[in-house]
């Protein structure tokens, strides 16, 4: 799925925004642990920074339409700072697993800024037995929006001598951010697209009832992940 500036979030994505609160936080996340001396954090950021342009939405915040109108929409962030994102820290001696859990516990206990893209990386050196680990952080609404492929998705490859990363070779350049007006207007127009998805969707439920069936499903897996979340 394509990750454009002005996207809106879809109604589960949306949802996991609304579901968060102080103590029920929806970001995910995972603990990765690698063998071996740790790169330094130039040589880390270098690897992101060339494979992050497949993954646009890593550049993009949330921005809601004037008068809450409709859904929030991603926008690109044009103060967007990698180094922001990619975090760099050490465990104390010895480095044991359990110094590692309490240290992903305090990490994931923190919500996410909201002004900024949704997500965290974090590389940990200082792990016993000549390891290191990373852990990623990222908001779910952003996550289940690009249906699942993360960074962490692109940052590893699966050979020792991986295919060159396809890349236009021009600088990323974001776009402006928009004015009250345009929001109101992506508001309206998602709106709209809102009503005229719901009667094709009822047209093609009396056409197909089997297409309905499997939408229903999907729903329903949808709110399931939804409560299961919030309790």
């Amino acid at each position: 799925m394509a990750q454009r500036h002005l996207d809106r979030l879809t109604p589960i994505d949306a949802s996991f925004l609304h579901q968060e609160g102080p103590v029920s936080h929806m970001h995910i996340g995972g603990v990765t642990i690698v063998e071996g001396p740790p790169p330094s954090m130039e040589e880390f950021l270098g690897q992101i920074r060339i494979r992050l342009h497949l993954v646009p939405r890593y550049r993009h915040k949330l921005a809601h339409t004037a008068l809450d109108s409709g859904r929030p929409v991603w926008i690109d962030d044009p103060s967007f700072n990698l180094e922001y994102h990619v975090r760099h820290t050490a465990l104390p001696s010895p480095g044991t697993w359990d110094q590692l859990q309490e240290l992903t516990a305090r990490i994931f206990s923190q919500q996410l800024d909201r002004s900024k893209p949704l997500w965290e990386m974090w590389l940990i050196e200082g792990l016993d037995d000549d390891r290191f680990a990373l852990i990623t952080k990222t908001h779910h609404s952003l996550i289940d929006g690009i249906a699942g492929i993360d960074l962490a998705t692109v940052l590893f490859d699966l050979s020792p001598e991986p295919p060159p990363i396809a890349h236009s070779g021009r600088p990323w350049q974001p776009h402006p951010e928009p004015g009250t007006a345009h929001l109101v207007a992506a508001g309206l127009i998602g709106a709209v697209r809102a009503g005229v998805e719901l009667v094709e969707g009822a047209i093609d439920a009396i056409a197909h009832p089997e297409h309905a069936l499997a939408r229903a499903r999907e729903t329903a897996e949808g709110v399931g992940e939804i409560v299961w979340a919030g309790l």
